[in-house]
């Protein structure tokens, strides 16, 4: 599997796989138990993929090279995240079809389903994916679209390529152990986000003055832990709560997710400690402490809200010290 030690190769060849008879799924080990697998012209057919490992919590990242292929599995300990570079998947899992093409997205709890890539006008289809270890039967039933869930694709396809290409370069921060289980916890947070935007059934169930306890203990545990790479699911677990139900609440309550409130926290820290800098302080040791991971989606989230870039800040407070 891929190794996490900085500077070592993170990525390592998962299967070559070229022309071959319909139906033969050998050598196809990406999935738990492969049914069956075609490729769309099975005389010039290729499939490659690159694959490593994050922190210690089993998620794997691939990126996947195909000339067209149709496969049947059932994946029974994972949520995959699919999310299309170039060309088109299409998926059908018991009554329901979503598809998805470059610069979309689609998650799936375990389940069985049969996946069509097709490259379209590029000349492979290729895709990062993302595995994700779950053994909670809730997620048994998972299956968003972007035809489903309006936020989908706008942060979790950024955020997944950068972290590939990160951990494509020697010498990233990313290969630490650390922030590679930070970076798992953060496409969990995703997931989230998109179950929110499929879960308004829910709403009904959330009275206003529930909705007012829940964020109000959520509040206090985000300013407590702000700093750590906690999750959401993790505040959820110390409520006691599902993670569906504390969405709900903080939609109703902020008309945000808990993640962009978590993010407010964050951001408010941040400025506190810019503002009171010594010439010891970089950007960068600040982000961190104050639990961001990626600088630079911090520094524009921070001059969207404060309005100006934090070097500014910090500047002006060393020439003050």
């Amino acid at each position: 599997m891929g190794c996490s030690a900085e500077g070592a190769a993170f990525f390592k060849t998962g299967q070559k796989i070229f022309a071959r008879p319909r139906g033969d799924a050998g050598g196809v080990d990406m999935f738990s138990d492969i049914r069956s697998f075609a490729f769309s012209d099975p005389r010039t057919g290729s499939l490659q993929t690159r694959f490593g490992t994050l922190g210690s919590a089993g998620a794997t990242l691939w990126r996947i090279h195909s000339s067209g292929h149709t496969i049947e599995l059932s994946e029974r300990k994972h949520v995959t995240i699919l999310l299309p570079l170039r060309g088109r998947v299409d998926v059908r899992t018991g009554a329901q079809e979503l598809g998805a093409a470059t610069g979309e997205a689609l998650i799936f709890g375990p389940n069985r389903r049969t996946t069509s890539v097709r490259p379209l006008s590029a000349p492979r289809y290729e895709a990062l994916a993302v595995l994700v270890p779950s053994d909670a039967p809730d997620w048994n039933a998972l299956a968003i679209g972007p035809d489903l869930s309006t936020r989908l694709d706008a942060g979790l396809h950024p955020f997944v390529r950068h972290l590939y290409n990160e951990l494509d370069r020697p010498g990233s921060p990313m290969h630490r152990p650390r922030a590679q289980e930070a970076a798992v916890k953060m496409i969990w947070e995703y997931v989230n986000a998109a179950m929110q935007d499929a879960a308004s059934d829910l709403a009904a169930r959330s009275t206003p003055s529930a909705s007012l306890a829940l964020t109000r203990k959520a509040e206090e545990i985000m300013r407590e832990r702000f700093f750590e790479a906690i999750s959401i699911s993790d505040i959820a677990r110390q409520l006691s709560i599902g993670e569906r139900t504390l969405q709900i609440a903080f939609r109703q309550r902020h008309n945000a997710t808990p993640l962009e409130f978590l993010a407010r926290i964050r951001l408010e820290a941040a400025h506190s400690r810019l503002l009171s800098a010594g010439q010891a302080d970089t950007v960068s040791h600040i982000a961190m402490d104050c639990g961001f991971s990626h600088f630079g989606r911090f520094s524009q989230a921070y001059r969207n809200a404060f309005g100006e870039p934090p070097s500014q800040v910090l500047r002006r407070s060393q020439q003050r010290a």
